[in-house]
């Protein structure tokens, strides 16, 4: 039988032997150390065989055996030699790694080697493995830019993100220049609606005085110009008090009713102008107030009666209901804040009722559901419910009812149809709810809480 140092001549295969004892009893000692735990000693006895035989840990084996440990996964296998007797001697070996293939030794390696001197390869090896490591670092950086590299050529080129409020001096200053085409004022009345949408944008617009240039459209001799000059104001002040208050201090008001009441200005013009004027006027008490006193009702008045179409008609009636709406809400708004009671107050300076009643809005507003318009019919609609305390008999002497009862048996059609199909956006099923609720409203009143 061959002893191990028979085995085992090649001095490359001592050397890697010696190595990996030393590797295994170094990280033993380590983990040892770490955990401060001694293996616990396994009584169960371990009967060799000629089968490799996993060693279990603590287990103790008989001597002469053939051992191999797997360095990679850990574990320690045992067996009996290949004649099948045990020996004096312990045969070691490794486990070898499936995934490579083993090379022939060469026979040239001579002599033995210390411990000391096994350490110290292992020490170049980790230090060699280092330097490799700082290499391939150094090759990665090598090939890319830090930020600080990326910043500076962005500089180099003058690529700056301008502010919105840099954007819109840029655009007001293409209003101001006398140099500027139609289509360049245009498109920059464009570009800063889009931007005054944004409330601190619209307030920013004052603050940098390019509200005035933007009013001065409105004088433009080009319709489109003014157009959108109305368009792009009704977007800036719509649903912001601050800007509302300052647009009224630069003189809005008047501009837009001259406008609105100007018989040749072209329809476009006088939509967009409404518009505005809604946004200006909507929870404004002030505004509202001195609309008034400035003929504005009467005005809109003039408007609805012209052929303008059924578009302006329906948004004048719309503003209407809009401003009984919210009297109706801050009444019915349950904290008594002094918010609430100056309001009131405001509010009742303006006789609204006595308007629309004597003004012929009653009889405007039934007489709008001869439309075919659905939307339209829906505004309609809506208005007779707000505005019913103050119209009750005159809808029904300016034939509400039956007006009503028609568009209800349509609706009716319409919705048996809508649910026989399952539409699931159920339109005319909830106009058709609206409808017999107006009736409801025609034959019996309002309720309690709806009494103003």
């Amino acid at each position: 039988m061959l002893s191990v140092l028979d085995v085992l001549t090649n001095q490359k295969c001592v050397f890697v032997l010696v190595l990996c004892l030393v590797v295994v009893s170094l990280a033993a000692s380590t983990e040892s150390m770490d955990n401060d735990d001694v293996e616990e000693d396994n009584d169960e006895p371990f009967i060799p065989t000629n089968e490799w035989q996993q060693v279990k840990p603590g287990q103790a084996i008989p001597s002469g055996l053939h051992v191999k440990m797997d360095l990679s996964n850990g574990g320690k296998w045992a067996k009996l030699m290949d004649d099948g007797k045990t020996s004096q001697k312990s045969s070691l070996q490794l486990a070898p790694d499936a995934n490579k293939e083993e090379e022939p030794a060469p026979n040239d390696i001579k002599g033995t080697y210390s411990i000391d001197e096994l350490k110290q390869s292992l020490k170049k090896m980790k230090q060699e493995k280092k330097e490799a490591s700082k290499e391939t670092s150094e090759d990665i950086k090598s090939k890319f830019r830090s930020m600080d590299e990326i910043r500076k050529d962005f500089d180099a080129l003058n690529l700056h993100q301008e502010t919105d409020v840099e954007v819109m001096q840029r655009l007001i200053a293409t209003l101001r220049l006398k140099t500027s085409d139609v289509k360049e004022k245009l498109a920059a009345l464009q570009d800063l609606e889009y931007y005054v949408h944004q409330i601190d944008n619209a307030v920013d617009l004052f603050n940098i005085g390019g509200f005035g240039d933007v009013l001065k459209q409105l004088n433009n001799t080009d319709a489109s110009l003014r157009e959108e000059a109305a368009h792009t104001i009704g977007s800036a002040i719509q649903s912001n008090p601050t800007a509302q208050i300052k647009a009224y201090e630069n003189g809005l008001l008047t501009n837009i009713l001259r406008l609105i009441s100007d018989s040749q200005q072209p329809i476009p013009v006088r939509k967009k102008c409404l518009y505005c004027l809604s946004a200006l006027v909507r929870h404004f008490p002030y505004a509202q107030l001195k609309l008034y006193e400035n003929g504005g009702f009467t005005e809109l008045r003039n408007l609805y009666h012209q052929e303008v179409g059924e578009t302006i008609k329906i948004k004048i009636i719309q503003l209407l209901n809009d401003l009984v709406t919210e009297r109706q809400t801050t009444l019915l708004q349950d904290e008594d804040t002094d918010d609430k009671k100056e309001k009131l107050k405001q509010y009742e300076r303006l006789p609204l009722a006595k308007l629309i009643k004597e003004d012929g809005w009653c009889k405007a507003i039934v007489d709008a559901l001869q439309t075919d318009n659905h939307g339209s019919r829906e505004m309609v609609l809506q208005a007779i419910k707000s505005i019913y305390p103050t119209c009750s008999q005159k809808f029904l002497e300016h034939g509400a009812m039956d007006a009503v009862l028609r568009i209800k048996m349509e609706y009716k059609t319409l919705s048996e149809e809508e649910i026989s199909s399952n539409d699931p956006d159920g339109y005319y099923t909830l106009m058709h709810n609206l409808v017999s609720e107006v009736i409801g409203l025609l034959k019996n009143g309002p309720k309690a809480k709806d009494e103003l």
